[in-house]
């Protein structure tokens, strides 16, 4: 992992973002790690922990499809639909 935004060893290309083990809307102050940009990204709140890459066994390039395919998002979703009555301190 390289904090460069644009690296080419970085698999998405993007910028490491600073992440909350903690989810801010759990009372989170800091960003304690970091991951890659998509990753923090799909894993959003931390809702999304259950069926993160590593645990369904796929590259997180390929892990919008299987999520679509196990029936969790829509299949024009482009990211995972937080319900409107999610209690968030931030809605991205």
């Amino acid at each position: 992992m390289f904090k460069q935004p644009g690296h080419a060893r970085n698999w998405d290309h993007k910028a490491l973002a600073g992440d909350h083990s903690v989810p801010r809307v759990a009372g989170g102050k800091l960003a304690d790690r970091l991951l890659h940009g998509t990753c923090n990204s799909q894993r959003q709140d931390g809702r999304w922990d259950d069926v993160r890459p590593t645990v369904i066994g796929c590259h997180p390039r390929e892990w919008l499809q299987r999520m679509r395919d196990m029936g969790r998002i829509g299949a024009a979703a482009s990211v995972p639909i937080i319900e409107a009555d999610a209690e968030l301190a931030m809605d991205w």
